[in-house]
């Protein structure tokens, strides 16, 4: 059985989108994360900032900018100490860089080298022994190679080598030419995303897709109370509010108030429980 964080959760603050200076980001609460979760569990959240983490390799690999502005796990003396040694922080990082040290010729190829590395990306975290978190990366990586099969279906490109994963999905979506790539009947959720795809307007789709997560995670901790389930929620959703805060206000401010919505309905402890008695 996990653990239970009941103070944390039941506790999260409230936040005003209309503030001049805000108090509640994203990079304060991994701080504070940090100092009140056990320490599997806080290693299970800092996968969800891998991503940056990935971005501000490619940034040193490229000779560009570190960008200390994203909320990552790693600084940039720690990426560059990996990059001068490869294997100090031994996760797929340095299997990345090992792969690169074989086959320099993809720091020429920028979209080569992204791939190879979100390819190992994916590979560590869709392992991760959380159930939860493990099904999330998984539908975060199904619905990445979808919208790049639809793109690459579009301008007429080879989705073959676009693709992350090797496995049947991948395949059929290689090959498919039908509306929905052939795998209606393994991802039903293909028609909403096809849908989505069609829409007008890059960022009402983008903002479609975001609400697609989130609605996932809605669903998937509908039976979680006070779990590390919640919080890894809260940290995705909050991640997309703060997006889109930095992007379009209109839309940040909305999905801030929804967020808080969900805190004052969905985390509060269900009437057959009570903290003291657990389940009667």
């Amino acid at each position: 059985m996990g653990r239970s964080y009941y103070c944390l959760i039941s506790g999260l603050p409230e936040l005003h989108p209309d503030q001049s200076k805000k108090v509640f980001s994203l990079s304060d609460f991994k701080t504070e994360l940090e100092n009140q979760l056990h320490p599997d569990d806080y290693a299970r959240v800092s996968l969800l900032f891998l991503p940056n983490d990935n971005r501000n390799l490619l940034q040193l690999l490229q000779k560009k900018e570190f960008n200390p502005a994203l909320v990552a796990n790693y600084s940039q003396q720690e990426l560059e100490e990996e990059l001068s040694e490869p294997g100090g922080l031994k996760n797929y990082i340095s299997s990345f860089l090992f792969q690169l040290s074989q086959d320099e010729s993809l720091i020429e190829h920028p979209i080569k080298m992204e791939i190879a590395l979100t390819q190992a990306y994916y590979e560590q975290v869709t392992q991760c022994k959380n159930p939860f978190l493990s099904q999330w990366f998984n539908f975060e990586l199904t619905l990445g190679n979808i919208l790049t099969a639809l793109n690459c279906k579009k301008h007429a490109i080879d989705a073959g080598k676009q693709l992350i994963g090797s496995n049947e999905l991948t395949h059929t979506l290689a090959k498919s030419a039908s509306k929905d790539l052939g795998i209606g009947v393994e991802v039903p959720e293909v028609e909403k995303i096809v849908q989505i795809f069609e829409s007008e307007g890059i960022l009402q789709r983008e903002k479609s897709y975001d609400l697609f997560r989130w609605n996932w995670l809605d669903q998937h901790t509908l039976f979680h109370y006070f779990s590390i389930e919640v919080i890894i929620s809260y940290v995705i959703k909050l991640m997309m509010v703060e997006r889109w805060m930095n992007l379009d206000r209109q839309t940040g401010t909305a999905m801030f108030e929804r967020l808080m919505n969900d805190i004052e309905t969905s985390y509060q402890f269900p009437k057959e429980y009570t903290i003291n008695e657990g389940k009667r």
